[in-house]
């Protein structure tokens, strides 16, 4: 059925990079007294795309807008993972056509901690979808920039992609532009050179292409794609909602202006969600045909597939028993930056190689949970430093996303000029995947005969 209604369609888009799910969760959080949403599942997702010929689609949780600032809801971090996980399970019933991408509000204090959850999960680890309009984002506020950041770099490290939608809200007529196009460029891009991004709408908001204020967003990075700016090289956009039914001549020229300049090559087609007076896939790709673009152009958007949605899932946690001998090599790699830093007495890059979440178990002591408090433990008083320190593994299994590292150290040092050790003894490491890194969770060790450490 899909492929005869590939050959009826005439050059359907492969993929629809951006859709959502609406499950009875969400109907109840939107709903008010004239009623809610209705439900889109994905058996209909899938019956959408195969009346349109498109293979394959992007499933953006829609988790966030338990984050909004115009909501309070109770227990919200916890109603955000049950989304992202519904959407997971949900993708997962057609793991070849579905690929979900896990959502939230940036500005949140669980935001690092469901990025890092969700980096674990075969079902959203490819991907995250942030939307500063409905988390209220505002580039120009320092706070907000900086916890923007910290998601930009976590996201990076754990080589999930990112969906934005940069759009700044426009009930709360939150200032948006140029100004803020150029903070996106020269504060969030340099911090993800090794993922792809994602910019909904052709950083606007849809339906139509009639907003100014996202005309102006988007010539800034239109300009610095088109002279080739190192910092837009994994730079992509959706057509999400741009090209409606209704849209003039002018709006259209200038939309076509708009991906003339970034080249048909970074452009993605979306539809959006299939609820209420939106365009179903089909209809919004003929919708968009009608743009004054060449049909060569319009062939080579279709074809167009991001690389967040070209890995197939069964290759997301590598298995093999060479990749075994790999992520050994890692983790050896990984300990004895451990020790080299430990030397340096740099407890802050000590504290980089534990988990969020992790936990010490030192000897004679109570455990510690958390990097702040594992930082104060790695950070030595004055006049003690540790001049010597190496780990013996003595056996690494690999378990999917954990291992379990054994084996002995040995360490040496000054305290106030006066050398000791070097002293022996064993330890535990229990370390946790983090997208493509390891990371210590588990940590406990003793000494020898002799107290081991300062």
């Amino acid at each position: 059925m899909l492929w005869a209604a590939r050959l009826a369609a005439q050059s359907a888009p492969t993929a629809d990079h951006h859709q959502h799910l609406i499950g009875p969760a969400i109907i109840g959080l939107l709903a008010t007294d004239s009623g809610g949403p209705e439900s889109i599942t994905a058996p209909g997702l899938v019956a959408l795309l195969d009346s349109a010929g498109i293979e394959r689609a992007l499933v953006l949780s829609v988790a966030y807008m338990y984050g909004s600032p115009s909501r309070t809801v109770k227990d919200e971090y916890a109603k955000v993972r049950a989304q992202n996980d519904w959407t997971a399970a949900q993708a997962a019933l057609y793991p070849e056509r579905l690929r979900a991408a896990c959502g939230f509000n940036p500005l949140k204090e669980y935001a690092l901690d469901e990025l890092a959850r969700c980096g674990l999960d075969p079902g959203l680890r490819h991907a995250i979808k942030l939307h500063f309009g409905n988390a209220d984002v505002q580039l120009d506020n320092p706070a907000h920039l900086a916890r923007v950041r910290e998601v930009f770099r976590a996201a990076n490290a754990r080589r999930m992609a990112i969906v934005v939608h940069m759009r700044a809200s426009i009930s709360r007529k939150r200032p948006y532009g140029a100004a803020q196009a150029r903070i996106f460029l020269e504060q969030l891009l340099p911090l993800v050179p090794d993922i792809p991004v994602q910019v909904a709408h052709l950083a606007g908001t849809g339906p139509g292409y009639d907003d100014p204020p996202s005309d102006s967003a988007m010539a800034v990075l239109a300009e610095a794609v088109h002279r080739g700016d190192p910092r837009t090289r994994r730079l992509w956009f959706d057509v999400t909602t741009v090209a409606d039914p209704g849209i003039s001549p002018a709006n259209a020229a200038r939309l076509v202006k708009r991906i003339r300049q970034v080249g048909v090559e970074r452009i993605l087609y979306g539809s959006d969600a299939a609820i209420g007076e939106n365009l179903r896939p089909r209809e919004s790709w003929a919708a968009f045909r009608r743009l004054p673009l060449t049909d060569s152009e319009l062939d080579r958007i279709a074809r167009n597939v991001g690389p967040h949605l070209r890995e197939s899932a069964s290759t997301a946690v590598p298995t093999s028993v060479g990749q075994d001998t790999s992520d050994r090599a890692a983790i050896q790699e990984l300990a004895r930056r451990f020790s080299a830093a430990y030397v340096r007495g740099d407890a802050g890059a000590m504290t980089d190689l534990y988990t969020r979440d992790a936990v010490l178990f030192p000897e004679r002591s109570a455990a510690i949970t958390g990097r702040d408090a594992i930082r104060r433990y790695w950070t030595l008083p004055p006049g003690r430093r540790v001049t010597r320190h190496v780990l013996r593994p003595e056996g690494i299994t690999i378990d999917g996303r954990h291992a379990y590292d054994h084996g002995t150290f040995e360490i040496a040092g000054e305290r106030d000029g006066v050398a000791w050790g070097p002293s022996q003894g064993k330890y535990v490491v229990v370390w946790r995947r983090e997208g493509d890194t390891w990371r210590m969770h588990l940590d406990m060790w003793n000494s020898g005969p002799e107290k081991a450490g300062p």
